[in-house]
């Protein structure tokens, strides 16, 4: 079995892709260790899922203990992947069992960066991704700091 290994774990990945949560239950079947196989980028089927928007291969994963928190090549999350997708009932979901943002280092230069542009959207939703509001830049400036620094600036201070 081991030299069909990473076979599964693709054919995981494509199953959590599509949805196909009949063809991942077949294949845990087959194996249960195959809910946190992963592809060449350290993706896992959850990570895959969560950046689908497919709730019910979420769900089964979870039912069968998949790890919540592993990081693939960029040190992101299945979480961060249904922040990025703003599906909220994923983000709960994820949270409810125990998910966390991995690479924080790409969430505050996000937020710096929309501080800096003036994208107040994009700055909040930061913010709730869980983006450290003190965080600051090589020069110490934080995202209120930048946000005061554009021209167009209408912060009452």
């Amino acid at each position: 079995m081991a030299d069909r290994r990473p076979y599964l774990a693709a054919a995981m990945c494509t199953a959590a892709a599509l949805g196909d949560v009949a063809k991942m239950e077949e294949l845990l079947a087959l194996d249960a260790t195959l809910v946190n196989a992963h592809d060449y980028d350290l993706r896992t089927p959850l990570h895959v899922s969560a950046s689908q928007g497919r709730e019910r291969v979420v769900e089964l994963l979870l039912s069968h203990n998949a790890n919540v928190n592993k990081e693939d090549r960029w040190l992101g999350t299945p979480l961060q992947d249904a922040l990025r997708q703003d599906n909220d009932t994923i983000v709960s979901l994820l949270r409810q069992h125990g998910g966390i943002v991995g690479n924080r280092e790409e969430l505050v230069g996000a937020l710096l960066a929309a501080a800096a542009s003036g994208d107040l959207t994009l700055l909040q939703k930061k913010l709730r991704e869980g983006a450290d509001v003190n965080a600051a830049d090589y020069d110490g400036r934080t995202a209120l700091v930048r946000l005061r620094l554009r021209p167009d600036s209408l912060a009452p201070f």
